[in-house]
């Protein structure tokens, strides 16, 4: 397991303590997951590097997701972020329309 991911799973330990434990361990599951795209696709090796650059490619990676799917993702990560970066703003993802992909008005 790499930096970011033992990180991030320190960082939220005291975060999937409290609360519903069921969808915190999702949540703490999807943040890892994100540490981990962040090592391997964006060879990102310290917190101080991340911004909101990674986070859209991350969710384009991701586009075939439902939007409910792509929200819990958000959440997760506005989770993670505020713990190990609380200055950065995580932008929100812009779910397809119709099931055209964005760009195309589908005619």
């Amino acid at each position: 397991m790499g930096y970011l991911k033992r990180s991030a799973r320190m960082a939220l330990n005291g975060y999937s303590r409290k609360g519903g434990k069921t969808n915190r361990r999702k949540q703490v599951d999807m943040a890892i997951r994100f540490a981990g795209y962040l090592e391997v696709e964006e060879r990102l090796r310290s917190w101080d590097r991340l911004s909101a650059r990674h986070v859209i490619r991350f969710y384009t990676s991701r586009r075939e997701l439902a939007p409910r799917t792509s929200y819990n993702q958000y959440l997760a990560i506005c989770e993670l972020v505020e713990q190990v970066r609380p200055d950065l703003v995580v932008p929100v993802p812009i779910p397809e329309r119709h099931g055209h992909p964005p760009g195309n008005p589908g005619k």
